[in-house]
């Protein structure tokens, strides 16, 4: 599995990887079940904001709050965000749950058979058991006031550093991530 630790000091940072990340997992998107990404970290890491701006990458206008006491938030996709076949961006917190198996009832099973699916689990060291094997896995640790380290963990994807010109230190260190500036230019 390969691994990389990225260090955000503000919010707007881990907005920005997450948005670095979510065009490195539509970009090499393979056909099959659904993108799954687990988060794990301590309360207030940047779960959620890190959520937020995944979903901002996505072209979903409402900001996913932590859904903690509603358990899963579903966001439709815009079509016109990418040529993908995600229609779905499905927010999970498992933060209170006693057992994995609450998941199941609420069709876990189905949601991660289904290759429309994207899903962001927070707390998902709680329902590991139920996760396969290629998911993403992300873990928060404070590190500081605003600080934060970020680890980044795929069996498929590999998240190395990138010395693309043109990008925040956040966003370079995602091997392929091209800032739109360069994105916009390349296409002229």
């Amino acid at each position: 599995m390969n691994e990389q630790i990225i260090t955000t000091t503000r919010a707007v940072k881990t907005k920005r990887l997450a948005y670095a990340l979510a065009k490195k997992i539509l970009k090499n998107r393979h056909q099959k079940p659904a993108i799954i990404i687990a988060l794990s970290g301590n309360l207030g890491s940047g779960k959620t904001t890190f959520v937020q701006g995944f979903a901002k990458e996505l072209g979903i206008k409402e900001i996913p709050k932590s859904p903690t006491f509603i358990l899963m938030q579903i966001f439709p996709i815009p079509p016109k965000s990418y040529k993908l076949k995600a229609k779905s961006l499905i927010h999970i917190d498992a933060y209170r749950l006693e057992k994995p198996k609450e998941l199941i009832h609420l069709g876990l099973k189905e949601i991660l058979r289904d290759p429309h699916n994207i899903v962001i689990i927070e707390w998902a060291e709680k329902v590991k058991a139920l996760l396969p094997k290629d998911a993403i896995w992300i873990s928060f640790r404070h590190a500081g006031k605003d600080k934060r380290h970020i680890a980044i963990k795929s069996q498929y994807q590999k998240f190395a550093p990138s010395a693309n010109s043109g990008a925040s230190p956040v966003e370079s260190q995602i091997v392929g991530f091209r800032p739109k500036s360069q994105t916009k230019s390349k296409s002229k």
